[in-house]
């Protein structure tokens, strides 16, 4: 019903509000049925703020609070749960249709190479800092010499140098960034380049071979690896694709033409695709994730 919807509505805006302003919804006793009087015990921000709401009288959701059953309130803790669930869904699914992922990879790929371009020129260009240090040193009585070494270093690298020069060279800083990029970013490139194959704007362009990559990849969660039934769905997914109006442009955009029942090994790539924003993100701060959730 239109009034149960918008009741709902002003619900969800409340969850919204709570997330955006980072307050917490939980309170000593936050269960039952809600009242307009404020109760002895604390019941959390969001109860508060919904009976505020209702005091102010926010049309119809007054009358919502006061004469609605317990589970038609729609604000039990289980419900709460099930709408933040579905809002973050939302959330990510309006931030894979704005990324996208192969334009981010060739930037990832321009800082790489200016990174080793820097690293080529690190010891003409740090002997030249280096030379002036020391003189300036000199000239304030201060010897520039190796620190100690530790058997086990625990808070950085036990860099081993022949002299303070090749020591504090920037070099290791360098690489180590090198290698940073190149483990997080660069190493999906290929298969990003070969998934993006897929991307209805780009099947005109695209053969079969460019997708080998990503097969290969994630041979094991599509349905077949026979080469000449993939061949043939990826050739009707091109001709699916040419009879679109509409430039499709993203992978969640994709999916919703891509069903599973017509193109069970495409909808999975795709489904790869549309998730490794998420993925990278993940593991750039550290945690594991699992494709299968």
């Amino acid at each position: 019903m239109p009034k149960n919807r918008d009741n709902l509505k002003k619900i969800v805006e409340t969850l919204i509000l709570c997330g955006q302003q980072e307050i917490g919804l939980m309170g000593h006793r936050d269960s039952g049925r809600l009242t307009l009087e404020a109760p002895e015990s604390n019941d959390g921000n969001f109860r508060t703020l919904c009976r505020f709401r209702a005091k102010c009288g926010v049309t119809g959701f007054k009358e919502h609070i006061l004469s609605s059953g317990g589970r038609s309130m729609y604000i039990s803790l289980v419900i709460q749960n099930q709408l933040i669930s579905i809002i973050g869904s939302q959330i990510q699914r309006k931030i894979l249709e704005r990324v996208q992922v192969t334009k981010y990879f060739k930037r990832v790929g321009h800082a790489s190479d200016a990174l080793e371009n820097i690293r080529n020129n690190a010891e003409k260009e740090f002997q030249q800092i280096f030379t002036k240090t020391v003189k300036l040193a000199e000239e304030l009585n201060i010897e520039i010499r190796l620190p100690r070494r530790v058997g086990t270093q625990k808070h950085g690298e036990n860099y081993q140098a022949e002299n303070a020069e090749q020591y504090y060279r920037v070099i290791p800083i360098i690489e180590d960034l090198i290698r940073s990029l190149e483990e997080r970013f660069l190493g999906q490139k290929e298969i990003i380049k070969s998934l993006d194959t897929l991307i209805p704007v780009n099947t005109k362009t695209s053969e079969f071979k460019h997708l080998l990559p990503a097969i290969e990849k994630y041979s094991d969660d599509l349905n077949t690896n026979n080469e000449s039934m993939l061949r043939t769905e990826f050739e009707l997914w091109q001709m699916k694709c040419a009879s679109f109006e509409k430039q499709i442009r993203t992978a969640v955009e994709a999916l919703q033409e891509c069903t599973e029942d017509m193109f069970p090994n495409i909808n999975k790539l795709l489904v790869m695709l549309a998730v490794l924003p998420v993925i990278l993100e993940t593991i750039s701060n550290g945690h594991k994730i699992d494709p299968e959730k």
